[in-house]
């Protein structure tokens, strides 16, 4: 059974990360060196979208399993520990959380896959309403394109969210 959530966040973003939860493009990204609140606000932003597109299935990224679950899955889980950062999903959301599976359903009906980008084929089979990459730098520009491809999810935001360090004029510069 889906239900509406209603959450309050004690989130306060810094300037850069407001700056990032005000764009409205199709694909966000949000760019700087190590420390600068890419990451919490990634998750947060993530966060904000399944709440308010009830249903929505979701993958949260990064090039391998252990760098996934050690970095991005523990953010957006567990938070940040800056006193003004994400302090990870609200407990009283979680409908089922798998922790082995890096998979959480919330109480709105919303889905979130935790899943490692080390083989592009993993994505090939999602229908998908919202996506983010962390460490996006690290990944090829043939996975973002799957990713794409797979954005049809139906009264969903159909957005990707896209986390990453200066790398030159790589395809995250391009696009």
């Amino acid at each position: 059974m889906t239900r509406t959530a209603t959450v309050n966040l004690s989130y306060k973003p810094n300037p850069k990360q407001q700056e990032f939860h005000g764009l409205k493009a199709k694909y966000r990204g949000f760019c700087g060196g190590w420390g600068n609140g890419k990451t919490s606000g990634g998750c947060a932003e993530f966060f904000i979208r399944l709440i308010e597109y009830p249903g929505t299935n979701a993958i949260v990224s990064r090039k391998t399993r252990p760098e996934l679950k050690a970095t991005t899955w523990d953010m957006l889980m567990n938070g940040d520990t800056q006193e003004t950062g994400l302090h990870g999903i609200p407990k009283e959301v979680i409908r089922i959380y798998n922790r082995s599976d890096l998979y959480v359903e919330l109480v709105n009906g919303s889905r979130i896959h935790g899943l490692p980008l080390d083989d592009p084929k993993k994505i090939e089979n999602y229908n998908l309403g919202l996506f983010m990459i962390d460490q996006a730098e690290e990944v090829e520009e043939d996975i973002f394109l799957k990713f794409h491809g797979r954005l049809r999810q139906v009264n969903a935001p159909r957005e990707g969210i896209l986390l990453f360090n200066p790398n030159g004029h790589n395809y995250l510069w391009r696009h």
